[in-house]
């Protein structure tokens, strides 16, 4: 590298931070290329990790500007058993909605709360997406999960009804309800694994 020897101290960080931003892109590139892509079906012992690895992915986004993302991730939950990938397409629609509404709405601390327990009965685990939006309006609660609805302005709608498709496949149900506090808390639950199934996905 060539460089006048005043400015070279200048260029060096330029390029290094060039380097650190192509790095950046290259992972999120290759990150986005698995999103959603099937990877079968297998018994994973640890949706948390998932679950982190999800947000780690989204929250560099700029529909996650200026939204805080809280993490309320239940201890030893049981393995499930599933398709990761299209799991996590799941998961991350009610997550990216929830993004979207606490930013339209203007609350005066947008937050989206991702909460992981196990059920009452220990049958299955929950998967709980809140935030503290404007809350889903009356006229078109009926219609979620049913038909194409959306409280964005650009929105078409797909993204609850893949959500359903892809639990429905999983033997799993999806529903939501109104916050006390105000905004919404969409729930996934899915079924627990079989005692005697072995763990193929560790992470």
């Amino acid at each position: 590298i060539f460089c006048e020897k005043k400015n070279c101290g200048v260029t060096l960080k330029k390029i290094d931070l060039m380097r650190q931003t192509l790095e950046k892109i290259s992972s999120m590139s290759e990150k986005l290329s698995d999103y959603g892509k099937s990877q079968g079906e297998s018994v994973f012992s640890n949706i948390n990790a998932h679950i982190q690895s999800l947000i780690e992915f989204f929250t560099p986004q700029n529909r996650f500007d200026g939204v805080h993302v809280e993490l309320n991730l239940g201890d030893d939950l049981p393995p499930i058993r599933g398709d990761i990938g299209k799991l996590k397409q799941a998961f991350g629609n009610l997550i990216h909605n929830a993004a979207d509404e606490v930013s339209a709405s203007g609350a005066e601390n947008p937050t989206v709360t991702v909460t992981t327990c196990l059920s009452e009965d220990g049958s299955h685990v929950l998967i709980s997406v809140s935030d503290n939006g404007r809350g889903i309006p009356q006229q078109i609660r009926s219609e979620l999960f049913k038909n194409r609805v959306s409280m964005k302005q650009t929105g078409e709608g797909y993204g609850l009804l893949a959500a359903k498709k892809i639990i429905d496949a999983h033997s799993g149900r999806v529903f939501f309800k109104q916050n006390d506090s105000g905004g919404t808390t969409f729930t996934i639950m899915l079924p627990t694994a079989d005692p005697g199934d072995s763990i193929i996905d560790e992470s």
